[in-house]
């Protein structure tokens, strides 16, 4: 604590005050000659002293100059430093809220050890009129106390706070500052912002306006040059190879520093052990691709890493996913006899291009089918022929009821005439051919795109089914439980589909060559057909990796990876399983909603039957590239758009040990006007004391 001044070149003026004092003392009196005609008639008197001047009032002199030195005194507007928040009780308590960045770009070089020593400063300094609440926030925002005034409970919740894997997200910090101005009876509240204010967690658009009385001070952790190298994301492909799997790996490497990087060494690391190592060079804000020769898929689920060397921030160095062995999706064609010689050839050809799933396709006669062959399919095409009846038709029923996919095709093969059995499974019942060669053929215009058999398409560029001509197609009576997916020009249904117990059923009312139309000449027939098998087979690609923050379904990952059949049935079961994090925190899981986790750390969770299984199911998790991005943003920007564009009030310093200005201290504590009254009372006492000495003097 110590005495300041505003205004402190006024304190010249108390040299000002000793000018008079001193010219009083040196001065003497000098007799002065008067001219007379005769000097007969004078008597001759000796001067009796010539010493100086001397004061002989003491106790006036002092008040006469102590009026003047606290006249002088106010106008340089004192106040104590010190007293940055106990000042507080002049005006009441405040309503303090420090909102605390935690998220990853935090652990970059020193700055949170910096935050909390700020932070720490910030708690010494709180007074017991004032409420403070610190919110740590990443993506998220978190309170980690009640109100308070008492240091002690404040050290105690900033002990509970560390870093995370996510990325920064201003706008669920400030949101949840207002929740918490909402709720207070006091009416002074500021903000105090310790982060290093990174660019990427700042969306305009998305920013929670605090009310225009709150001031904001903020605490900038930012540097202006940073130094990061970071594996942005790992492209994984399979492909057969003998009888075994191979897998192409490839990675982007970025360079969000400020300088280039030169032999930046890049590993591929597989189940712990170092596969391949190269060197790149990445300029300044640039990327690189990195790829690997190929390796063996291992059985089960592998781990792998891909890694480049270390800097100041660690966490985002490594890249970590998962490979398994692929599942191929079997597809039986079934048509008729006596079926065109091509019938069936584009359908061939398009499913055998590919390799996300990788479909094996066998084409048969509908008469040499056999119940073998319908239980080892994922899906059935019926191209081109009628729905059959007795022991066949219950086998496709099953079929689709247990979870497989049925494609009908309705050409010149499929008739219109069907047995009451295909009732129970078909969307429809067909009927005659519409002819539209008379018009050149018509289009499909109206398409479900929010359908995943058209998802890919509903982007732009990604596909045009209306360029196909469609010349023939058979008439259709939808089915009450079945739904359209796509129609022609002149109304009629194109695709339509129907759900059967855990399976599907889909009908297409033309044919899938070029024989009623010219949609297997067009780019779009290929992914189309994969998009019908795909979905058919309710096959999804097994998840390589999560990113922190998002929510990973654990129930659909174990259904698609091997080694997942146990974990399963756990989630139909209701058994309890136990999820391990990669720090080694274990989460029991048993009801349906626990399945969906929300994904915290970087690096591998396991999944396993019991707490002390030595292995389980792998999943991988990486931090949001985007918070690799360290640049700063504009801090008056943000303060701005928080306020509403008033940002007067905010102070940008480098610590907050005085939560207020020296202008608001200054003229919270209002010392001046003490020092003004001070004047008066001493001028009112020099005036009653120099009127007496006055009187005394006369006598």
């Amino acid at each position: 604590m110590g005495l300041t001044f505003l205004a402190p070149l006024f304190l010249a003026g108390l040299v000002g005050l000793a000018i008079p004092v001193i010219v009083h003392l040196v001065h003497k009196e000098k007799p002065e000659g008067i001219s007379f005609p005769s000097l007969m008639f004078l008597r001759q008197i000796p001067v009796k002293s010539k010493r100086r001047q001397r004061i002989r009032h003491w106790f006036l002199f002092a008040l006469r100059f102590l009026a003047l030195a606290l006249l002088v005194a106010a106008f340089s507007r004192p106040f104590l430093s010190g007293l940055s928040v106990t000042n507080a009780s002049i005006e009441g308590g405040r309503e303090i809220v420090v909102l605390l960045d935690r998220s990853l770009s935090m652990a970059y070089q020193d700055r949170w050890p910096r935050a909390l020593e700020q932070l720490r400063t910030l708690i010494d300094g709180v007074a017991a009129e004032d409420r403070v609440s610190i919110v740590a926030f990443d993506e998220q925002a978190e309170v980690l106390n009640q109100p308070t005034g008492d240091p002690a409970a404040l050290r105690a919740a900033m002990g509970r706070v560390s870093l995370s894997a996510g990325r920064t997200r201003f706008a669920v910090a400030f949101k949840l500052a207002e929740s918490i101005f909402d709720a207070s009876e006091l009416n002074r509240r500021e903000v105090v912002v310790i982060s290093d204010f990174q660019r990427t967690g700042w969306d305009p658009n998305d920013i929670q306006r605090l009310p225009v009385a709150a001031e904001i001070r903020t605490v900038d952790l930012s540097s202006q040059t940073t130094q990061n190298v970071t594996v942005a994301s790992v492209a994984v492909r399979r492909e057969p190879r003998g009888d075994r799997e191979v897998f192409h790996a490839s990675a982007r490497v970025f360079n969000a520093g400020s300088d280039p990087v030169s032999d930046l060494p890049v590993t591929l690391e597989l189940n712990g052990q170092e596969l391949q190592g190269q060197t790149v060079n990445v300029p300044a804000g640039e990327a690189a691709t990195v790829h690997f020769e190929s390796a063996l898929v291992p059985d089960g689920i592998g781990r792998g890493i891909v890694r480049v060397g270390t800097d100041q921030l660690p966490a985002d160095d490594a890249f970590n996913f998962t490979i398994a062995p692929g599942a191929d999706v079997a597809v039986l064609v079934l048509e008729n006899s006596g079926a065109r010689g091509n019938q069936s050839l584009y359908l061939d050809r398009a499913l055998d291009v590919g390799e996300s799933p990788s479909v094996d396709v066998t084409v048969k006669p509908f008469r040499r089918v056999s119940a073998a062959d319908i239980q080892q399919s994922d899906v059935i095409i019926l191209n081109e022929v009628a729905f059959p009846s007795g022991q066949v038709a219950d086998l496709l029923t099953t079929h689709v009821r247990e979870g497989g996919g049925l494609l009908l095709t309705l050409g010149d093969g499929s008739g219109a005439s069907w047995p009451t059995a295909a009732s129970t499974v078909a969307p429809g019942r067909p009927g005659n051919v519409v002819e539209r060669r008379l018009e050149r053929g018509g289009s499909i215009t109206d398409v479900d795109y929010g359908h995943p058999v058209f998802d890919a398409f509903s982007a732009p560029r990604s596909g045009d089914l209306s360029s196909a001509q469609f010349y023939r197609y058979r008439g259709l009576t939808l089915a009450d439980s079945s739904q359209i997916l796509a129609r022609f020009d002149d109304g009629g249904i194109a695709l339509a589909e129907r759900r059967v117990g855990r399976g599907r059923v889909l009908v297409w009312t033309s044919s899938l060559d070029t024989y009623w139309n010219t949609l297997g000449l067009q780019p779009v027939f290929v992914p189309f057909v994969h998009e019908i098998v795909k979905y058919l087979a309710d096959y999804s690609d097994s998840q390589s990796w999560y990113t922190v923050g998002s929510v990973a379904d654990l129930a659909a990952y174990a259904s698609r990876v091997p080694g997942g059949e146990t974990f399963a049935d756990a989630f139909e079961n209701g058994t309890q399983v136990v999820l391990e994090s990669p720090t080694g925190e274990r989460v029991r899981i048993q009801q349906a909603d626990e399945w969906l986790v929300r994904v915290e750390e970087n690096g591998f969770y396991r999944l396993k039957t019991r707490a002390d299984a030595a292995t389980g199911l792998v999943f991988a998790a990486n931090v949001d590239p985007v918070e690799s991005d360290l640049r700063p943003l504009d801090v008056e920007e943000l303060v701005g758009a928080v306020q509403g564009g008033m940002s007067d009030s905010t102070t940008n310093a480098a610590g907050v040990a005085s939560l207020l200005s020296v202008e608001d201290l200054e003229q919270r504590q209002g010392m001046w006007w003490y020092l003004l009254i001070g004047v008066l009372l001493l001028l009112a006492a020099e005036t009653v004391v120099s009127n007496r000495l006055s009187r005394a003097v006369r006598r």
